[in-house]
């Protein structure tokens, strides 16, 4: 791609394909996650099953020389992780140049790790990454440039009211609301979560299964399965009406 190309893209254009490099990055920096979360527990560990695993005189985790060998082996994981994650940041720096040489542009992302799930124009709201997990979402890079009354007028009354504060008192709000509720009830309409990488509640109990093969989707209700390996929501739609 030439200078000159990237230039004439739309924002959408140029989202796309930073949306395709970040979807190739998120699992491995919930890779990232994962190791050092693992690492902390058995340095501190806080949760139930933590001081069982690595306190318990029954377990045979409890034990230094394992605790020790463990540490180990997650760490030394993290160099070739930490490699491909710059790879990867390598691509995006042009395409957030670009973004960033225009002034930026309006850019809205829909919640997927909690319920309901809220659409935000920024990932620095104060809502986000409260929790012992990364804010899962997904990009509406339909609208990307859209100003804040057009992307009320598709999504209503889940606009995020923290990023957001005007939003319930504009006249979209009440129509966006009833177009997004037709949208997502419509038949054969494929959930936004499809394909997204699952991550517990922010609710979720320390000793919840941390790679079910199925759950709740926390967007359409709908119970669905998730990839074991990719920790991906498997495609799916939204229950008919």
């Amino acid at each position: 791609m030439t200078t000159k190309d990237l230039t004439q893209m739309t924002p959408p254009q140029v989202d796309k394909i930073l949306a395709g490099y970040w979807r190739e990055q998120s699992p491995l920096l919930h890779q990232k996650d994962g190791i050092l979360g693992e690492i902390h527990g058995i340095k501190y560990p806080y949760s139930k099953t933590e001081r069982h695993n690595y306190e318990s005189p029954r377990s045979h985790k409890s034990k230094p020389e394992w605790k020790e060998n463990r540490i180990a082996q997650l760490e030394s994981a993290l160099p070739e992780l930490a490699e491909k994650i710059a790879e990867i940041d390598v691509k995006i720096a042009p395409y957030e140049a670009e973004y960033m040489r225009r002034g930026g542009w309006p850019r809205y992302y829909l919640v997927t790790s909690s319920s309901p799930g809220h659409v935000h124009n920024s990932r620095d709201c104060s809502t986000w990454n409260r929790g012992e997990y990364r804010t899962g979402y997904a990009w509406l890079i339909d609208l990307a440039g859209k100003s804040r009354r057009e992307m009320i007028a598709e999504w209503g009354d889940v606009v995020c009211t923290v990023c957001i504060p005007e939003a319930p008192t504009l006249k979209e709000w009440e129509s966006g609301t009833k177009k997004r509720e037709a949208r997502e009830a419509k038949e054969g309409g494929v959930c936004p979560l499809s394909g997204q990488v699952w991550t517990p509640r922010p609710d979720a109990p320390p000793d919840a299964p941390q790679r079910p093969t199925q759950a709740q989707c926390q967007l359409c209700k709908s119970q669905v399965k998730i990839d074991v390996r990719t920790r991906k929501i498997k495609t799916h739609n939204w229950p008919k009406e």
